[in-house]
């Protein structure tokens, strides 16, 4: 879970500090028939990125963030230009305290969207780069 060392400027943007989550078991066990929903679907389905994505997600949100982390690498290594997954994997890579991997994510997501033309995703992703790097302004 994401813990706020501080806050920032920029509205919900925080330092992150790695910090296990607690996951209530219903909730568990609510995400656990999510995730085989998910599952179901992405058979019927394998090439379905929204599914893919779905269950990294879903995975980061019940606090399983090596999951997460390497459902959206695999997803960006198969398609560079999902936007979206750069923002989340940086986000869960942040909370593995791998900072240094995390800003290297918005960077790179920061530079597809040169290529795809997402003003607004680039802003995000270098907002965050610049609050994981403590260089956003006080």
């Amino acid at each position: 879970m994401l813990a706020p060392m501080r806050s920032a400027p920029i509205v919900g943007l925080r330092k992150f500090q790695a910090k296990a989550p607690i996951v209530p078991e219903p909730l568990r066990a609510m995400a656990n028939d999510r995730l085989a929903q998910l599952r179901s679907m992405l058979e019927e389905e394998p090439g379905d990125k929204f599914l893919r994505y779905a269950v990294a997600l879903e995975h980061k949100r019940v606090g399983d963030m090596e999951e997460a982390a390497t459902d959206l690498e695999a997803l960006l290594l198969e398609d560079p230009a999902y936007i979206a997954c750069y923002y989340q994997l940086a986000l869960v890579l942040a909370d593995l305290g791998r900072t240094s991997d995390a800003v290297d994510a918005c960077r790179a997501g920061a530079l597809k969207c040169l290529v795809t033309g997402d003003r607004k995703a680039r802003s995000e992703l270098l907002a965050l780069a610049a609050g994981l790097t403590g260089e956003e302004d006080e």
